[in-house]
């Protein structure tokens, strides 16, 4: 069967778990699968949610593969800290990916890291070593936080609470609170600039 013809009811059941961080906080967790088939451990990238990896949980492919997906600290279901200092600690997001994989009984799962998702790879590896997995797989990945993006850690206490707005209630309010998220501030403040400029 073609993975297009392949609906999300059609798949084995989603199975949510929590993985609870060595801070206390509570992540979301969905897996997909049998549990003695190889594994994959989709990681998204910033103000992304699990939600951005179901195309894959939605395929045929979760009848070979046993695919884990989650929701980082501060997204989606998973609890969001209103201080800055939950979020500074590589350790921190290295020790949640750890939780993540022993919560869902992971033995050495392919990890797949989309943006931001590729960095929390890059810091589980220096912590933990490779010996639990069996490959990696950088998707548009970060994969160390260049002088462009110092901006992101001196800036992300202003970012936390925009994180937890509700939604905007047009196309454009939404453009203006996600573009100076995203842009390089160094490289691309006149076009962030013009983006704030559109009326609302």
């Amino acid at each position: 069967m073609e993975d297009s013809q392949l609906t999300q009811n059609n798949s084995p059941a989603a199975r949510p778990l929590v993985a609870k961080t060595s801070d206390g906080l509570n992540l979301s967790v969905q897996t997909y699968g049998d549990v003695g088939n190889d594994e994959i451990l989709f990681i998204h990238g910033f103000g992304q949610t699990r939600l951005s990896w179901s195309k894959q949980t939605s395929s045929s492919r979760t009848e070979h593969y046993r695919v884990v997906t989650f929701d980082l600290r501060g997204h989606g279901n998973s609890d969001k800290p209103d201080h800055a200092a939950a979020y500074a600690s590589g350790e921190q997001w290295a020790d949640d990916l750890h939780a993540v994989m022993e919560t869902a009984g992971l033995r050495r799962p392919t990890l797949v890291g989309w943006s931001l998702g590729g960095f929390i790879i890059g810091l589980y590896l220096a912590k933990y070593g490779r010996e639990r997995t069996a490959g990696i797989n950088l998707v548009d990945a970060v994969t160390v936080f260049s002088p462009e993006l110092e901006f992101f850690t001196q800036t992300f206490g202003e970012l936390l609470p925009r994180l937890r707005l509700p939604i905007y209630p047009s196309e454009r309010q939404q453009l203006r609170g996600f573009w100076p998220l995203v842009s390089l501030r160094s490289r691309k403040q006149e076009l962030s600039n013009r983006c704030l400029l559109l009326p609302v």
